[in-house]
């Protein structure tokens, strides 16, 4: 299982006035795009090469766009609003099918406060489409866009009520599913999933990774395994070694190679999960003692853990990640300080989470354009011009006092006890706002394509910039060939 690594340090690239675009982790290579390739014919790469710079080539070329997608990018962006509401539409990756079932809190006329499972495309066609009245009308209501579902908070570990910010539609994309006991996941790729080694990206999972889940209660003590009954499964998994372990071996785990004597057979389910796989011999891989030694003391972590909290539980994939689909996806925006939400039973993340002025007090910074212009032309055909000097100051002057104004006013609510939530209304779209955006590379390059171009808005134009010089960074050929293919996606 691969997990981000942290590259934060001289990543920060100041954008605009007070702004910036920092990568805060990544996890993304040329070679990776080249062994996304190759493993369709059982061949891996260990360092870059010139045909394996040709095979980049083609696969951008031919618009082969699923080797691309074997990558990760999270940025931290501070950016004004405005720019935020522009960037929301590029829903790149962490993206759910349209018959993922979320908690959703509904309020029935009796019962009172209710959670009940909703297919996310249904609240999205609710929240951006409207519902039909009696009289046939297409309304949209308030109550189809204040929406809470159930999140995990990381630090207790416990379930609570997150607000939703909005729902989106991202388009076709292929879809995994991951399996275990309980649960059915089904997502693209990258999205990204609660571990009990951190967030990871579903198309990094294996069998026998452990994911977060809710409302499933399982014992990892073993102590359902009477101690008579363990030892004979002990012994029947030790008649197994000379038929299922060569006499020299690959760890299951570490994928090194070692001599028999030095590897044992691990029940990838672990027995405490239920007896169905004990005598499974499929269920049974060969495993260094340092490996089976780690993974034992992770499986008594966790059962200590779930003894002691009544927050997310954990549960052991069945399988590797299998393609199944591909289908129109969907992905959910929550509030801060939540990231995360419920889906089909399992904790995902959420691609974008913004600083929630709902929550905090927000800081009196505010964009003041330097590059002002006038358009011209007609809609779908004009372009931007600059304006003269005197008019350009005054615009500053008036965009500026204009925010002052309304912080002002937004400081006098908070001073006579109105809510965050409330007082917020009054700030401009030039108002500062940070947010975590995640994305793979093929999607990086999308967005690249559209907003680092000339007829892009300026503003969110050189956020575009920046996070391209990101990918260049780190993905040179991938950036060369996207440079070669006309600035096209794959």
């Amino acid at each position: 299982m691969a997990v981000a690594h942290d590259v934060t340090s001289e990543r920060s690239v100041p954008v605009l006035d007070h702004g910036f675009l920092a990568l805060d982790a990544a996890l993304a290579s040329d070679l990776a795009v080249v062994n996304g390739a190759r493993v369709s014919f059982n061949e891996e790469s260990q360092e870059m090469a010139d045909r394996d710079a040709g095979l980049i080539r083609f696969l951008m070329r031919e618009r082969h766009g699923s080797p691309f997608e074997h990558g990760y990018f999270r940025f931290l962006v501070k950016a004004p609003l405005f720019v935020v509401r522009e960037h929301h539409r590029h829903r790149a990756g962490h993206c759910l099918p349209g018959s993922a079932l979320i908690w959703m809190e509904t309020i029935a006329p009796r019962a009172g406060r209710l959670l009940r499972k909703w297919p996310i495309a249904s609240i999205f066609r609710n929240w951006h489409e409207g519902v039909r009245d009696s009289l046939g009308r297409t309304r949209l209501l308030p109550a189809c866009r204040n929406l809470s579902t159930r999140v995990l908070n990381e630090e207790t570990q416990l379930f609570e009520l997150g607000r939703m910010r909005d729902v989106f539609r991202s388009g076709t994309k292929e879809i995994y599913e991951l399996r275990a006991e309980h649960v059915r996941l089904r997502c693209t790729s990258d999205h990204r999933v609660l571990t009990a080694e951190g967030w990871a990206r579903a198309g990094d999972l294996r069998r026998g990774d452990y994911v977060a889940v809710s409302g499933v209660r399982v014992t990892r003590s073993g102590s359902q395994v009477s101690p008579s009954l363990r030892r004979g499964i002990g012994v029947w998994t030790s008649l197994q070694r000379a038929t299922l372990i060569k006499p020299v071996d690959r760890c299951h785990v570490c994928a090194k190679r070692f001599p028999r004597e030095e590897l044992v057979l691990d029940h990838v389910i672990p027995v405490g999960l239920g007896l169905r796989r004990a005598l499974d011999v499929t269920n049974l891989a060969p495993t260094c003692t340092r490996c089976h030694r780690s993974k034992t003391d992770l499986e008594q972590a966790l059962a200590m853990r779930e003894n002691k909290t009544a927050g997310s539980k954990f549960v052991a994939l069945d399988s590797d990640p299998e393609r199944v689909a591909e289908e129109e996806t969907y992905d959910i925006e929550m509030e801060g300080p939540h990231h995360n939400f419920v889906a089909d039973g399992v904790v995902v993340h959420n691609s974008y989470n913004e600083w929630s002025g709902r929550y905090s007090r927000m800081d009196a910074e505010f964009y003041v354009p330097d590059f002002v212009r006038t358009q011209v032309g007609k809609p779908g055909a004009y372009t931007f011009e600059p304006v003269s000097d005197e008019t350009r100051e005054a615009a500053r002057r008036e965009i500026e006092e204009n925010a002052a104004r309304a912080f002002d006013a937004y400081e006098r609510m908070l001073a006579q006890g109105v809510a965050k939530e409330v007082a917020r209304a009054v700030l401009p779209l030039s108002t500062y706002t940070k947010y975590y955006w995640s994305c793979n590379p093929r999607s990086l390059m999308h967005f690249c394509g559209l907003r680092n171009h000339e007829a892009a808005q300026f503003e969110i134009r050189q956020y575009a910039a920046a996070a391209e010089a990101c990918l260049e960074r780190l993905m040179p050929v991938t950036h060369a060939a996207f440079l070669a293919n006309g600035r096209v996606s794959p």
